[in-house]
């Protein structure tokens, strides 16, 4: 198959901040409510607004752009007003799209656009079949699907964010990796549910690692300790994605 378009057009300066009270697929603060219906109405407009994965505390609303919380207790929804603005891009990517990878399936629920210097990239959040959550993410046409390293709330012991270099190595579970960028960027947008809550002002200051020719790494530095990911790098193809967006002349 084709590869799709590259996503990565340069975007207006906005910044957002993410609250993260138990970040799936990420790094859990504390356990959380097991009974959780996923369904609750919208209390801007009204439309019915429904969670997929018990761990996520945030969503859009599909019907009003309003970002929605989930409280702890429960799913009351508290209104933080339209704070999340998206740039369209070429991605062929989209919320409900459906795929499987490394023999597991996956559906994408939510997706997370950043911004740096030279461009953006999206985070699309994934549910995976067995469980599991992670994340998948999209720049200038390559994929990178990523898993907290060691699982969700372990500590991974990294260096400080001023303490690397690009060209230097670090080490993660044993397996060496060379940092390949080291940058500190914006978080702009948000669709879809995700394990965070989205606010005004967030700087996202981040390192990449590379590991032979797939291996892929990337240690998040806005929190402390900082968040630590890895997996691989894939192809189109390898995500053998359905129910995702088509283009004139490309069709997947």
């Amino acid at each position: 198959a084709e590869d799709p378009p590259a996503a990565g057009a340069p975007a207006p300066e906005r910044r957002i901040r993410l609250r993260r009270p138990a970040r799936a697929g990420r790094k859990a603060a504390r356990p959380r409510p097991q009974r959780r219906t996923g369904a609750a109405s919208c209390p801007s407009c009204g439309a019915p607004v429904k969670f997929r994965n018990r761990r996520s505390v945030a969503r859009v609303c599909e019907y009003c752009d309003t970002t929605l919380v989930r409280d702890d207790a429960g799913d009351a929804l508290r209104e933080l007003g339209k704070v999340s603005h998206l740039v369209a891009d070429a991605s062929p990517l989209r919320i409900g799209a459906t795929g499987t990878c490394f023999g597991v399936g996956f559906s994408v629920l939510g997706r997370l656009q950043i911004e740096h210097e030279t461009g953006l990239w999206n985070e699309w959040f994934l549910e995976w079949a067995d469980g599991h959550t992670g994340w998948l993410g999209e720049a200038l046409g390559q994929y990178l699907i990523t898993f907290p390293a060691r699982g969700e709330g372990i500590r991974t012991f990294v260096p400080l964010f001023d303490e690397l270099s690009v060209g230097q190595r670090v080490v993660i579970d044993g397996k060496r990796y060379t940092v390949t960028e080291l940058r500190k960027a914006l978080a702009t947008g948000t669709e879809g549910e995700t394990p965070f809550v989205v606010e005004e002002g967030y700087e996202l200051p981040y390192a990449d690692l590379r590991r032979g020719s797939d291996g892929f790494g990337t240690i998040d530095y806005s929190e402390d300790p900082p968040l630590v990911f890895t997996g691989r790098c894939v192809s189109w193809p390898d995500l053998n994605l359905r129910g995702y967006r088509s283009f004139d002349g490309w069709q997947g």
